[in-house]
């Protein structure tokens, strides 16, 4: 996993980041990457259009508008790259990389334990801490305590 070259639609960690309230309205269409839908085929060298914060459209054959901001996903993100797209470069995004984003002395609490590489579709989360308090533990859980990560 030398370089991450598929977009992830994760639209409720991202969405909100992009949403009217914080930075006006706007229109962004990532285009040429693969999109991983949650449910679905993957789609090659598609497009996701966000209207004002939402997905507004999805596909190969999105028409994108001439005052569009467009960010181009087909060189894909080195590692360091990608885990600081998701961590502290999100937290300065929405002015709170002063509290999280990074494990520094004097920051929230907020971590997780991963039983693997944060990238492999196989990982799991161990445990989640926010503010110090453990909120999750596989190994309680109804739902996954019973799956290992060679499974």
């Amino acid at each position: 996993m030398k370089d991450i070259k598929r977009i992830l639609v994760l639209a409720s960690l991202f969405l909100p980041f992009l949403s009217a309230g914080v930075f006006g309205a706007q229109e962004i269409a990532i285009q040429a990457g693969t999109i991983l839908p949650i449910s679905g085929a993957p789609i090659e060298h598609g497009t996701i259009l966000i209207k004002d914060g939402k997905i507004a459209a999805l596909g190969q054959n999105v028409a994108v508008g001439a005052d569009t901001r467009v960010i181009d996903a087909s060189g894909g993100l080195d590692e360091q790259t990608a885990l600081e797209a998701i961590t502290i470069t999100a937290a300065e995004i929405i002015g709170v990389a002063d509290r999280v984003g990074s494990l520094q002395v004097g920051k929230d609490a907020d971590i997780i334990i991963l039983d693997g590489h944060p990238f492999h579709h196989k990982t799991f989360v161990e445990s989640t801490l926010i503010n110090g308090k453990v909120l999750y533990e596989k190994a309680k859980s109804i739902y996954f305590s019973h799956i290992t990560n060679d499974e």
